[in-house]
């Protein structure tokens, strides 16, 4: 029998690898193992859209307790860093660092005089941090513009009645969740792993909910049984059969 904690804690350490690797990477999958993180079952039974936001930016709506709808937007984190990198004139690593340190959506919850530190052309130098999130914000805009119009073509405010739950690495650029709320006008908050023994510290965080989802699954599907094949051919058909089961015939899925 495994301990149920320690693959949750390995998982949360390994989760990288499932975005990083080509051959694992199934977005439509991936959005509903972040779902069995970051949800509750009260969210899932009185309604509620997943938005999880990595290189691109998956919504799976349930409703009921069941998946009613899932899509794949062609936007995500990666576009927020190229835009920094070809605004700065920085390289892409260096856009990626920036991003996570000081990127912010909301140009309004910066501080005029705040300056932050930037590499460019191989030079020092410093500049506004509100001229970095005036980079990000539109991308941000145009992001959950698109979430909304996905919500609107598959009657999604009329499922999501408690809101939308953000997750993924791009949940994490400050003030994200306040746009969302105010853009699309219902509730929106991040999705975190606190509820989960297992997950502490650095690993208490929303780029790690798809990992930490497929071990919650897999527990339950498989009464904590070590029964996973070694190879990603065999993992993945254990995910194909839990994405079935999870549509029970209530939902369509397109991208």
């Amino acid at each position: 029998m495994l301990d149920r904690d320690a693959v949750i804690a390995a998982a949360a350490r390994l989760a990288g690898m499932v975005r990083r690797t080509p051959v694992l990477r199934v977005p439509a999958l991936e959005a509903l193992a972040s779902a069995e993180a970051v949800l509750t079952p009260d969210e899932k039974e009185l309604g509620v859209a997943l938005v999880d936001i990595g290189g691109t930016t998956e919504i799976a709506l349930y409703k009921d307790g069941f998946l009613q709808h899932i899509s794949n937007l062609p936007v995500g984190g990666q576009h927020f860093t190229n835009d920094i990198a070809i605004g700065l004139r920085i390289p892409f690593a260096d856009a990626e660092r920036l991003k996570k340190d000081s990127g912010c959506a909301v140009t309004g919850m910066i501080n005029d005089r705040e300056m932050i530190d930037i590499s460019a052309a191989g030079q020092e130098k410093k500049i506004p941090r509100k001229h970095l999130t005036d980079i990000i914000q539109p991308r941000a805009e145009e992001l959950i513009d698109l979430i909304k119009d996905e919500l609107l073509l598959c009657s999604g405010y009329g499922t999501a009645l408690s809101g939308v739950v953000l997750t993924g690495g791009g949940s994490l650029l400050e003030g994200l969740d306040r746009l969302a709320e105010t853009l699309l006008g219902i509730p929106a908050r991040i999705g975190s792993l606190d509820g989960i023994r297992g997950c502490r510290g650095n690993m208490n965080n929303p780029a790690y909910s798809t990992g930490v989802g497929l071990v919650l699954y897999g527990f339950e599907r498989e009464s904590g049984e070590a029964s996973y094949e070694s190879n990603p051919v065999g993992i993945l058909g254990k995910m194909k059969g839990w994405f079935a089961e999870m549509f029970k015939g209530n939902g369509d899925s397109h991208s």
